[in-house]
């Protein structure tokens, strides 16, 4: 509460995020980072040579959010990818090249270098309707979408159908 409180999160948030119960990486997981990002939060993560922002902004939007942070923290020659979670895009470019069109106030010029995400499928095995759960191979998940939904509402208190449907879209799944 006090991390997300110190961080100017609204209280209806801090409520929203305290309802969802926590696991390492499970769909409380994702729906925690959800929330946070609708909240205007943008996650940052860094891989050596390159990092990730990610956040349910615009890419665009995104970029300027994290302008201050990128310039006191990169080197030219860091490479940034910016991923827009709801539109599916995602702009790659070295920070030098960013750095440019923000000076120059112009950063739709990165444009041509957004492309469509390449989105990570949850690793589930293939539902085959022959298959029950009684005689499904072990580590098989044997579910209907409507019963993934319901498990999702249940560990989600705060989650609402077309909430999780939006989730679950803006995830690829």
């Amino acid at each position: 509460r006090a991390n997300a409180a110190s961080l100017g999160l609204p209280e209806d948030v801090i409520r929203r995020l305290e309802a969802i119960p926590p696991d390492h990486d499970g769909p409380g997981r994702r729906s925690l980072l959800l929330t946070a990002m609708e909240a205007g939060l943008i996650r940052f993560r860094g891989h050596g040579a390159h990092c990730m922002l990610e956040s349910t902004y615009s890419w665009v939007e995104i970029l300027r959010g994290a302008a201050p942070f990128l310039e006191a923290h990169l080197g030219p020659y860091m490479h940034v990818r910016i991923h827009d979670l709801v539109r599916q895009e995602e702009l790659s470019a070295p920070w030098w090249v960013i750095q440019h069109t923000l000076e120059i106030n112009h950063p739709e010029e990165l444009q041509p270098l957004v492309e469509p995400c390449q989105v990570r499928k949850p690793r589930v095995s293939r539902v085959n309707p022959a298959i029950s759960a009684e005689n499904a191979a072990p580590g098989a998940i044997v579910a209907t979408a409507e019963e993934v939904m319901e498990q999702a509402l249940r560990n989600h208190p705060g989650l609402t159908p077309e909430e999780f449907r939006e989730m679950s879209r803006s995830l690829g799944f």
